[in-house]
């Protein structure tokens, strides 16, 4: 009796070990899937953000990555896009909130991203590029992509999912007709922090004054300031052309918006579904460039029927501009690299 008892309880221990191995087994085998989000059925919910209105280039570029992500994973993937600031009131706020994992997806302009990477203040030379077709040859040579897009990966931890052109850089002012850089002379306008855009207006004639975007429609009003340098775009949204009456179309700087994703974070998802970000981001910033255009047209309409008087510089007069500009390439051109320069420069005359 006793060694019948004795039997049986060595027979379930026994038992009860296969079961165990046979679980492990089957663990070690599927651990290196079930650390992916993968095809389980789990909704996978990404979180994009930007600082720009709903309608804006930028806007309409998260949404559109919205509809192609969501299509193509058939509803597995749903994309939460938060406009104006909701989750960070500047883009400074949007890369150190992907880095953090606040949410995974966003965009920002390049001059943000040079101060991680200063060839990226490659976009603010004036007229280095000259059109959107010269842009995307940059943002697509080896060039860019081995000397300024996969060290910015390797600082931030974010990856780089697309480049696209949110409008092209004129000057709007409330003081007079502007045909010419002499025309500039003494006159104040709001310009961004980048060095190189500072020293363009300075070399033009003009005093830039770098000041909060959401400071500038009540500074020019009471005259702190005379105008901007700013995209089509950018002035209507914000109405500057009621205080001032005066825009060039001097299409001197493009403002590139870069569009990323938290790297870890795009790890982390199946080969699948890692696929169908790339393709709905591919898709996203083709259409954000479709809409540069668009929005340019839009926004000098608006001000035409708002009464603002354009002047659109003939070949003759934007050469002006172009030579007026090189000081402020020269003194500049060391924050990127002479040699750096000169390729993204070849790049830009092959393609135009």
């Amino acid at each position: 009796m006793i060694i019948v008892k004795k039997f049986g309880l060595v027979l379930v221990v026994s038992l009860f070990a296969v079961v165990l191995v046979a679980c492990g087994s089957g663990d070690s085998k599927d651990s290196s899937s079930s650390d992916k989000k993968s095809d389980s059925g789990d909704k996978i919910v990404i979180r994009t953000s930007h600082v720009t209105q709903e309608g804006s280039v930028i806007d309409k570029t998260h949404k559109k990555f919205k509809e192609v992500l969501e299509e193509l994973s058939d509803g597995q993937v749903e994309v939460q896009v938060y406009p104006a600031g909701q989750l960070g009131s500047t883009d400074d706020d949007t890369v150190e909130g992907m880095r953090a994992g606040t949410f995974e997806v966003g965009s920002a302009p390049s001059l943000v991203l040079s101060n991680f990477v200063p060839q990226y203040a490659i976009f603010d030379f004036p007229y280095l590029f000259r059109n959107n077709d010269e842009v995307k040859a940059f943002v697509d040579s080896d060039i860019y992509q081995n000397e300024v897009a996969k060290p910015f990966e390797e600082k931030t931890g974010l990856k780089i999912l697309g480049n696209y052109g949110i409008g092209w850089m004129q000057v709007l002012n409330a003081k007079r007709a502007v045909n010419e850089p002499a025309d500039l002379k003494g006159l104040s306008l709001r310009s961004a922090t980048a060095q190189v855009q500072m020293d363009t207006l300075e070399a033009w004639g003009a005093n830039p004054t770098p000041m909060a975007f959401g400071e500038v429609f009540t500074a020019i009003q009471q005259g702190a300031v005379d105008g901007l340098s700013s995209t089509p775009d950018l002035m209507t949204s914000d109405k500057f052309y009621e205080p001032a009456k005066y825009l060039t179309l001097t299409d001197h700087i493009i403002i590139v918006h870069v569009l990323m994703i938290n790297e870890e974070f795009f790890n982390s998802l199946s080969e699948d579904i890692q696929g169908h970000v790339i393709e709905a981001a591919k898709q996203a910033v083709e259409y954000g460039w479709s809409l540069e255009r668009e929005h340019h047209n839009n926004g000098v309409e608006t001000m035409k029927q708002a009464g603002v008087e354009i002047t659109e510089l003939t070949p003759e007069m934007k050469e002006k501009f172009i030579e007026a500009s090189k000081p402020a390439i020269d003194k500049n051109v060391d924050l990127v690299g002479e040699d750096f320069y000169i390729k993204a420069e070849e790049i830009a005359e092959q393609a135009r």
